[in-house]
């Protein structure tokens, strides 16, 4: 049987995730910090207890994920993230069918916990830096470049277009967690 509350918990980290792309990009920062800090402490959790582990443990670490799913879904009042999620789901498709990059994003999303024990926090520019790598290096490449609206300003100072970045890569995390599941789900359906 499916598990709707896993999937639409992992959707509204998909939907907090593109959110914060298109706030870092149009005004250099995000509403709601706490938001960011879930959605990129998301890619240090790589062995979850359940998809709520992702994300804190705590459903409020996604109540903007969630509010931005319910105004896309009822009012779709803003196409950009909607083009943005239209992107990011075609770049996933693709990364489905590339087994040793998707081998690759694992190895190193697996070694960010690691990595950040030399230092001084995950919001430190040398770790936005390392999980942007990780986006440039094996998903971007992938397909062509997601066309994001927002200020020439936001895209070239480079704290941001990491912070950027490491909001894609969680996207991707998220979504990686999401197929697993399906994966799981599946083989449960299947074994029954």
């Amino acid at each position: 049987m499916k598990n709707y509350n896993d999937m639409a918990l992992a959707l509204a980290g998909v939907c907090q995730s593109v959110l914060l792309i298109s706030q870092l990009a149009q005004k250099g920062e995000v509403d709601n910090q706490d938001a960011f800090q879930t959605t990129i402490h998301s890619l240090l959790i790589t062995q979850p207890e359940d998809t709520l582990a992702v994300f804190g443990g705590d459903v409020q670490h996604l109540k903007v994920g969630l509010n931005t799913l319910i105004e896309q879904l009822t009012q779709l009042n803003d196409k950009n993230l909607l083009n943005y999620w239209g992107s990011l789901l075609a770049l996933e498709s693709k990364l489905n069918k590339q087994s040793e990059i998707k081998q690759e994003l694992g190895r190193r999303i697996a070694r960010l916990p690691e990595q950040l024990a030399y230092h001084d926090n995950q919001f430190d520019d040398e770790m936005f830096s390392i999980m942007a790598n990780i986006y440039v290096d094996t998903i971007s490449p992938l397909g062509k470049r997601i066309h994001i609206i927002g200020s020439a300003y936001h895209f070239t100072a480079t704290k941001r277009a990491r912070q950027n970045s490491c909001v894609f890569t969680c996207w991707h995390s998220f979504c990686r967690f999401v197929a697993s599941s399906r994966r799981q789900q599946m083989a449960t359906v299947i074994s029954s």
